[in-house]
């Protein structure tokens, strides 16, 4: 192919083992060449057509499954054994509802990683390559979610990997629009060897999973109605626990906090203790001291975290459990169900 000056390949076409059978069944049908070729869903000169014959023996004995007949290569993988519990893992995970539960990237490759290590697999790297041969091994798709999710950043999940048989209906719901948000206050020193508690601010002025007596925020934390920071949010933050940290470590040594030129930052709160600078205007995204990696870090070690709570909540066994020993009667019982709840 020519093309500005320059000769470059023609694109190679993949012939998938469905429609290598289809050719092997044609031709046992004495069908003719001409025939054959014009019947094909992809366009197959005659040479390769040929090729394929001659090792029909081989294509014969596959099976006729759907995840078969898209394959095209022989190779199973790598780690066959690995490969599988993962699919397995993701079939039960896609089971509980893909919509609510969108199953992402980093989240296959946190599944990949942690069966590897119940496996014993050294040299096991869940990186996007692999991540692609499985999507391909195993028929998965990628499709983009409708709603919130389909109108977010690349920070939140906008996507969701799906078996290409339920990708038209695997476009989100109307629930997506409703986001739960809260915000983090982050704070440190310029070396990083003093952390202010990260604070957190929520909607509710109490949530209902910090009711209880040992259910209480971990965190400090501050309620608003949008879940932003306002001048009382700012001051709350700062009396509570931005001065008590500082304090407690400095004992009345003078600091300087720098913070960013917004108007939510009430610029007449003083302290004795501490000076407060105000970045310029229109600098704040080039020159922002808490964006030179410490939010970045946070937000990775979040997601790693979240990511293994999730696959430990869906852990898929190694091996099946051992059957009824017809001589205990006890392993023919079933097992005792929890006890209704009482309405309240």
């Amino acid at each position: 192919m020519l093309s500005a000056g320059k000769w470059r390949r023609k694109p190679r076409q993949e012939i998938s083992f469905g429609v290598k059978k289809q050719i092997i069944r044609l031709r046992d049908a004495k069908v003719p060449w001409a025939v054959v070729l014009r019947q094909l869903p992809v366009p197959v000169n005659k040479r390769n057509a040929k090729k394929i014959m001659a090792e029909a023996a081989v294509y014969r004995t596959m099976p006729d499954d759907a995840r078969t007949l898209y394959r095209n290569k022989h190779r199973e993988g790598k780690w066959p054994e690995l490969n599988a519990l993962v699919c397995k893992w993701y079939l039960a995970f896609y089971a509980l509802g893909h919509r609510r539960k969108p199953i992402t990237t980093a989240l296959l490759q946190e599944a990949a990683t942690m069966t590897a290590g119940r496996l014993d697999t050294t040299g096991v790297s869940a990186i996007h390559g692999w991540i692609r041969g499985f999507l391909k091994r195993f028929d998965i798709c990628n499709v983009a979610m409708h709603g919130q999710a389909g109108a977010v950043n690349l920070v939140a999940a906008a996507a969701t990997y799906v078996p290409r048989k339920d990708r038209r209906r695997a476009r989100g719901t109307k629930a997506m629009w409703h986001m739960d948000r809260v915000t983090l206050v982050l704070c440190t020193n310029a070396t990083g060897t003093h952390k202010v508690p990260v604070a957190m601010i929520g909607e509710a002025a109490k949530p209902l999973c910090f009711r209880g007596d040992e259910n209480s925020c971990p965190l400090p934390y501050l309620d608003q109605r949008r879940a932003w920071i306002d001048k009382l949010v700012y001051a709350r933050w700062r009396n509570t626990v931005f001065l008590p940290a500082v304090r407690e470590r400095h004992r009345g040594a003078k600091c300087g906090l720098i913070m960013k030129n917004s108007s939510t930052h009430d610029v007449e709160l003083m302290a004795y203790d501490v000076d407060t600078f105000y970045l310029p205007p229109n600098t704040t995204a080039v020159y922002q001291p808490m964006d030179a990696g410490m939010i970045a870090a946070l937000e990775r070690r979040y997601k790693r975290r979240l990511l293994a709570i999730l696959v430990q909540r869906f852990p898929v066994p190694l091996a099946p459990p051992p059957p009824p020993d017809p001589t205990n009667c006890l392993d023919l019982l079933p097992l005792p169900s929890a006890p209704p709840r009482q309405p309240h």
